[in-house]
């Protein structure tokens, strides 16, 4: 897809399309549920830039990825996780993935964040996410062997950002 591109902050007004996105990935209709009373959440609570940061890209007035991050669950300092991780389903390849990512690392790095963590499947559905997770330097740091189910495990991944 070709034409003007941004990153800019989640708005309220892009609830429904953020929600599209999420169920570009169908059948993992777990996700739509769940994103929608989190984006709900997120969009209605006054205090949210305190708290989670959401990204769009946009391309040619489209949201073709959504990405955010939040502050350690224990408040530990400079560390931060990953979440709400999409691009479009049928744009994965066209790099909106890694701009997205590079963006909210960059992000991090001028707040002079420690680390930026994420979880993500072993399942093979999530085999690019993980390639480009390790290109962009990020590290496999626990398995925890059957977690989502039989044979499938959550993995958590660190990128330590005070490093270049």
């Amino acid at each position: 897809m070709s034409g003007e591109t941004a990153i800019r902050s989640a708005k309220t007004g892009d609830f429904e399309e953020i929600i599209t996105l999420f169920e570009s990935w169908a059948p993992h209709d777990w996700d739509k549920e769940f994103a929608r009373k989190y984006f709900d959440h997120y969009f209605n609570d006054k205090r949210r830039e305190s708290h989670d940061k959401v990204f769009v890209k946009i391309v040619s007035g489209k949201i073709v990825g959504v990405i955010g991050y939040v502050p350690d669950t224990y408040g530990t300092p400079g560390v931060f996780w990953l979440g709400w991780f999409y691009v479009q389903r049928e744009e994965v390849g066209a790099g909106h993935g890694r701009d997205l990512l590079g963006y909210v690392i960059d992000k991090l790095r001028d707040a002079k964040a420690r680390k930026l963590y994420l979880d993500t499947s072993t399942d093979e559905l999530y085999l690019p996410a993980r390639s480009l997770y390790e290109s962009m330097g990020f590290g496999e740091e626990a398995t925890l062997n059957g977690y989502y189910g039989k044979g499938e495990a959550q993995l958590i991944y660190c990128l330590n950002l005070s490093a270049r």
